[in-house]
Parts: C-alpha cells; structure tokens; sequence
C-alpha cells in the first residue's frame, strides 16, 4: 500500500474522531496485507466513520441539559443519594422518558404500562405480547410480561367509577383509586372506618384473578384552593405560560371571572375552565387569557431559585423525579411519582380523574402551581393534596399534555418561535441492539404543534422513535425530520446492521 494511502486514511480518521483503539486495529490490517489497495483502505474507513458517527450521536442522546442546581439538591435529599448519583438517576429518567412515548405506541394494545426501574436505572415497561420482548430490549427498556393491558386496567377503573356513582356512601368512603403499573393491577384506597363496607361492595370483575386490589388509606386529598364567585383567583397559582396566557387547575375560578395578581391587579380573565362539577368524572384543567400589557413568558417563578426556563414537556412516568412549586408554600419541593391516572372524589357525588399522584407536600393556595423536572421540562398542575407538611405527604397533578390538548394551546418554551432544535439523535443504540434488529431515538427542543418523520428502506416510525430490522453485513441509512410552524430540523446516521446477541 502506497504511503499517500495510509496518509489520507489517518488524516480522514482523525476529521471523524475515530478512537485511538479503532485506529489502532485497522492500521494493523493496513500494514500487514501486502496488496492492501486505496479502495479497500477507505472500504475500512467507510465502516469505520459509520460506527463513529453512531456512537457520536448514541452518546449525544446521553448529554443530559443543564440541571436546576436547587433541584437537585432537593431531589438528592428526598432520595437520599450523593450529588453524583442523583446527576446519574436523572440522566436516566431522561433517557426513559424518551423513550417510552416510541415504545408505547409500538407496541398499541400491548402495551400495560411503564415506570421507571430504579434498581436497573432503566425505564421498565409492561406487555402483553411474548413476540414483542425483544423489541422492548432492542429500545433500551426492560420487559416485564403480564396478563391485563392497559386498556384493560382502564376498564377496571370504569367499573369501579359506575360503583362510585351508584352508590354515595362508596363514594365518601374513598380517596382514591389508581393503576399500579409496576403490580398490574388497580388500586383502590379506602378509609378505615369504612373499609368493611367497601370491601364487601367491590366490582366482582377483577377479583378472581387479583386485577383489582383494596389498600387502606391515611385521609382523602383535598382541592387547594375554594371556588368562590367574584375571588376566584384568590388562593392559586399560576401554572404554564401558553400563547395568550397561562393553563392552571380547573378549579380556581369559573368561565368569563376576572383574575387578579397578588397586589391587585387585573392580569386577564378565565377562558376555559372544567369548574363548576356537577355529579360526575371530570379533569381539572383551565386557562386564563391575559389582558394588554401582561406578556406571558416561557419561565416559571422558582421563588427562592429564580425564574427557571421552561424547555418544553414531558409525559409523567411511574418512580420518576419531579419538584412543584406554588405560591403558598413556594419552592422547590421534590420527590418521586407514585402512580399515574388517579381518581379522587372531590364530593358527594363528583370525582376527578387522570391525575398523577406524588409523595410530595402542599399548602391550600398551591394550585394550579407547575411541576417541572430538573431539566425544565413541564410534567403538570397541582390540583390536590394531603394538606400542610405535617401530614403524610402525598399531592396530585394534572398533566399538562393532556391540559394542552384538550383546550388546543400551546405551551411557550425557550425555543420560541424558531424550528426544532434536535438536542439527541441515538441511531441506533449498541448498548440494546442486536439480533438483526435497531431502535433510533431523538429528542428536541421546540414550541407548538410537532411532527417527526422518519425515512429508511425498513422499519416503523413511532413518534421520537424508530423500530428498523436488517440483514447481515447491511448498511442501514435513517433520517429523521423534525417540524413545527416555524421550520424543521433534520438529521442522519449510516451504519452496519447489529447482528450481535441483545444485551
């Protein structure tokens, strides 16, 4: 082999940032073929450049965004770690939460539900399909077989709500009832002085095969804030600035009431609200418009650490880290989610439903107050509570997904109003691939209605990500577009297909 040869190769392997290691094993393959020619150098580099590229954009996916410091403090505290260990743990939350939106619209009436692993410091997630196990590895989850799919699930919620409104003293005596992702299973919590009459008025479907479970509860939750006429903004807080004003619970004021900010001004009045409950299941989610001169912006009031930057929003997920933040009892507070798709009765004959629950405290005058992840993504609104810290601490939110979706707004984030900005691309992940199969991810930073497209010759788009297979010595090519109102985003990884056993 000519020398200009090895010259051109180096210096490409360098441009790529080949590893020392990489360089090393195919420079010894240069070296000792007698007949090495140009093309088969660069058919070297060719594969070379592939596998770096990959392992570029795997490892980009990993870079986590800045972290809220006083968030983390607050969440090594309630966790009990090291500050090094807690950065590991929402790196890891992160990179759950990515990608278990893909993995659930894979796998559709599969899918059982999903939380994160903290033993295994991965997401977890729950289905009904044995055929589907290897997809959930090849996505960087860990697969848990069981018996009821969600949907499943939430027809046991349904029954038990048909109970609640057939019968009033059911009602009184509950405070909640939940999906456990991790036990499959519904959980009913019931009032000890009324345990024996619940237990003995449960839905027959779900029993036999333990579906449905009965535990005893400390109190019911409480709305943090009253309803009044003409002071409904008094005793909330403000939640998630959206185009037009701000989304807070439902049930701090009616349609068309005035609100007013703490010294008295007239700041906008009530859109849309899901208030006043008449008997019935309802969600608890409403929005003020802002008058002129009140512009909303994409940050959050953190009170004692400082306006924080709203970067965009997240699914809630079982066992993953949040910290809320409201303008009675300030902030912040963190802790863990406990369950998703909560029902609480709120009274005689009402209930909300689809909260999520977390073991963190609140005061009267929290709601509507934002909860955020570390990274400053929007997860919700607070609704209920156990009050005051002294109690066992335990609150709810709604979802800002479905808050947003349900009134059509759009959340403002620091993107503003530019293109996505594609902040990881992981295609595909050697730590998971393998057996003829590969699972792509992105992540990005946007504001608005956002669509992904993804093209290869094979394989399933599913929202932010991938399921592709291939055959042996296959050079597999995916791109994928990210869009909004404002332009789009792209990117592209070329690679070798994994044909190595699943980790």
């Amino acid at each position: 082999m000519k020398l200009i040869h090895v010259v051109v190769l180096f210096n490409a392997m360098k441009t790529f940032q080949i590893s020392r290691l990489l360089l090393k094993i195919i420079m010894k393959k240069v070296i000792n073929r007698k007949h090495f020619s140009c093309y088969k150098a660069f058919t070297y580099l060719a594969v070379a450049t592939g596998l770096a590229l990959s392992f570029s954009r795997a490892a980009a996916l990993d870079s986590m965004p800045a972290l809220d410091p006083k968030a983390v403090t607050e969440i090594q505290k309630q966790l009990g770690l090291s500050e090094a260990e807690t950065r590991a743990r929402l790196h890891a939350e992160a990179h759950a939460n990515n990608i278990h939106q893909p993995l659930q619209e894979f796998l559709g009436d599969a899918y059982a539900g999903a939380w994160f692993d903290v033993d295994r410091m991965k997401l977890a997630v729950a289905y009904t399909e044995p055929r589907l196990r290897n997809w959930i590895k090849v996505a960087g989850a860990y697969p848990v077989l069981v018996k009821h799919n969600r949907s499943q699930l939430l027809n046991i919620q349904q029954q038990l709500l048909l109970e609640a409104q057939a019968d009033p003293r059911w009602l009184a005596g509950v405070s909640s009832w939940y999906i456990d992702d991790k036990t499959n299973s519904v959980v009913l919590e019931a009032l000890p002085e009324d345990w024996d009459y619940i237990a003995g008025r449960l839905p027959n479907i779900g029993r036999a095969n333990d579906v449905l479970r009965l535990k005893r509860s400390h109190k019911k939750p409480q709305l943090n804030s009253d309803i009044r006429g003409g002071e409904s903004a008094n005793g909330c807080s403000v939640g998630f600035s959206v185009v037009g004003g701000f989304v807070w619970a439902g049930h701090c004021g009616l349609t068309n009431d005035t609100v007013e900010n703490a010294s008295g001004q007239v700041i906008g009045s009530i859109a849309y609200t899901t208030a006043p409950w008449g008997a019935g299941t309802y969600r608890d989610h409403g929005w003020v418009q802002t008058t002129s001169g009140w512009t909303p912006q994409p940050v959050v009031q953190g009170y004692s650490d400082g306006l924080l930057p709203v970067k965009g929003q997240k699914t809630p997920i079982q066992g993953m880290s949040v910290c809320r933040y409201g303008a009675s009892s300030q902030a912040p507070f963190c802790g863990s989610i406990h369950s998703t798709a909560n029902t609480i009765p709120i009274t005689a004959t009402a209930s909300i439903e689809g909260l999520s629950r977390v073991n963190i405290f609140s005061f009267p005058g929290d709601s509507g107050g934002p909860y955020l992840t570390a990274a400053g993504d929007g997860l919700g609104t607070h609704s209920a509570s156990l009050y005051g810290p002294t109690d066992y601490p335990e609150s709810y939110f709604e979802p800002l997904s479905h808050s947003l979706t349900a009134m059509g707004l759009t959340l403002l984030t620091t993107t503003g109003n530019n293109p996505p900005n594609i902040t990881g691309f992981t295609c595909p992940d050697y730590d998971s691939s393998g057996n003829y199969t590969y699972f792509c991810s992105v992540s990005y930073a946007t504001q608005g209605p956002t669509q992904v497209a993804w093209s290869s010759l094979s394989g399933t788009g599913a929202g932010d990500g991938f399921f592709g297979s291939c055959l042996q010595h296959q050079w597999v090519t995916v791109s994928v577009t990210v869009s909004n109102a404002f332009g789009s985003s792209s990117q592209q990884s070329s690679f070798t297909c994994p044909t190595g056993i699943i980790p």
